[in-house]
């Protein structure tokens, strides 16, 4: 990773979709760190903190980082996203990678405006900013028939963290 940056001048980002409790590919190509501290399979201990490198820190569904209940992929809620940021922040850039929708398993069939991503997006954005975390990227996916006016207004929202 750090000839990479090197050679290129370029800061490479590790993405983080990682979730504890989810065992996969995905989950090891990606992971750096878990939330009880073990390094990911991916990952070696010379880039795993590495200032060189950013990270993405990656949360799913309609679901906050901050709320106490959010049962996705086994866990009780996302707070180990928030976590990882408040952790990862001061050593390396960190960006907050949120959904902003997630078509495969709710609306794969047929589109839904599900406005509670309005919610917990707003509330992520709001607690990032409050542990110095200002970069933002939207992750999105699904079917723009409503979605497109969720991006909207959490690029919108972006704009007032622009100093």
């Amino acid at each position: 990773m750090r000839e990479v940056a090197d050679h290129y001048h370029a800061k490479p980002m590790l993405a983080n979709p990682c979730h504890p409790r989810q065992k996969g590919a995905g989950c090891r190509s990606y992971c750096v760190q878990t939330s009880d501290g073990r390094k990911g399979e991916g990952e070696s201990e010379d880039n795993a903190f590495d200032s060189k490198t950013g990270l993405l820190l990656h949360s799913v569904m309609c679901y906050s980082v901050s709320e106490p209940k959010a049962p996705v992929y086994g866990n009780v809620n996302q707070r180990f996203v928030l976590e990882r940021a408040k952790q990862e922040n001061s050593r390396r850039e960190t960006w907050y990678w949120p959904e902003s929708a997630y078509w495969v398993a709710f609306d794969n069939s047929v589109p839904l405006f599900l406005l509670p991503y309005l919610d917990a997006r707003w509330g992520d954005m709001e607690t990032m900013e409050r542990i110095g975390v200002a970069n933002h990227l939207t992750f999105s996916s699904g079917w723009e028939w409503g979605y497109w006016l969720i991006d909207w207004s959490i690029a919108r929202w972006s704009w007032r963290y622009i100093r």
